[in-house]
């Protein structure tokens, strides 16, 4: 009987201070549940598009690999295959996990406090995360041909114009000057704004990271007629770091990084927003592509798309 009443007594000291325990990292407990739903998160839409690349035999590239080879592309390089692809995420998710786990366990052993400037890192890092899964997704997407697109008549100048004002901001605030022209007479499109303004925020936004303070980022809108081709056009050139013949042979590639390039400690691209650009391009019938003189000289990226019509008057390419 003394037995069974002292292995009570244990029993109600170690659900004593289980409870106490919880309640005092209540906090940090919460964060871990966010952290394990976020991991939970990115291992399903790692296997949702592992499944779906199976089902469709293997295939490492989208439906324009053919016109993308004969160009000199390198989608179908190794770096492309589905077990390649695991091992490019499970480098991206590292970390931002690293960062979550350290942060928590800190908490948890009481080396930090679980105050909002700590949570707001472990937030940040979350957010990463999320927008790396939501990525993923949309790559699946461009790559198998999959991507909706809700279409509608635009003026690609107006387009073009309205989102360079709202990135305005964010390019001067790091010192850059950002410079609009567009052709005189309208460049008529069917295209899905949403997914184009996506596209000019990820170009306009990388070729500020990729000027220094002081430098100058240009977007041209125009169009071409060239015999049977007619196609409505959006440069952005930057006056950066440039990109080396090899960079701009592999810079569409899943997570691919030029080497050297300045990172600021506020970047948190997933790595795949060249790639999915891209992929919106083709997938509006268009095409995204690179030029740059090398180093220290800037890159121009053209992003082109049908025209609606030949009526209109067209200029030409600069």
């Amino acid at each position: 009987m003394s037995t069974i009443c002292v292995a009570t007594r244990r029993l109600r000291h170690r659900r004593a201070s289980s409870l106490h325990l919880r309640r005092k990292l209540r906090i940090p407990q919460l964060a871990g549940h966010v952290v394990t739903a976020a991991v939970t998160a990115i291992t399903t839409a790692l296997i949702t598009t592992q499944v779906n690349r199976h089902l469709r035999h293997h295939r490492p590239v989208d439906a324009h690999v053919d016109a993308a080879t004969s160009t000199g592309d390198t989608d179908s390089s190794p770096s492309a295959s589905p077990t390649s692809l695991l091992g490019e995420v499970a480098h991206e998710i590292r970390t931002p996990l690293t960062v979550i786990h350290g942060y928590v366990e800190a908490m948890i052993d009481g080396l930090l406090p679980t105050g909002p400037e700590e949570l707001a890192q472990v937030g940040q890092e979350i957010r990463r995360l999320r927008r790396l899964t939501d990525d993923l997704a949309l790559l699946s997407r461009t790559e198998e041909n999959r991507l909706v697109l809700s279409r509608d008549d635009v003026d690609l100048r107006d387009l073009a114009r309205e989102r360079a004002e709202w990135l305005r901001p964010q390019v001067e605030s790091l010192g850059v000057e950002l410079w609009v022209r567009t052709s005189v007479d309208p460049v008529p499109v069917l295209a899905d704004p949403d997914r184009i303004n996506q596209v000019m925020t990820n170009l306009v936004g990388n070729a500020a990271r990729a000027t220094p303070p002081g430098g100058r980022i240009d977007i041209t809108v125009g169009a071409t007629v060239d015999g049977d081709s007619a196609h409505g056009w959006i440069q952005v050139r930057d006056t950066g770091e440039g990109l080396r013949v090899e960079d701009q042979r592999r810079i569409f590639e899943r997570f691919y990084r030029v080497e050297g390039r300045r990172r600021r400690d506020t970047e948190s691209g997933s790595g795949i927003g060249l790639t999915i650009a891209r992929g919106i391009m083709r997938g509006h019938g268009g095409d995204l592509t690179v030029a740059s003189d090398g180093p220290g000289h800037g890159a121009t990226f053209t992003a082109t798309l049908p025209l609606a019509g030949r009526e209109s008057t067209v200029m030409g390419r600069r």
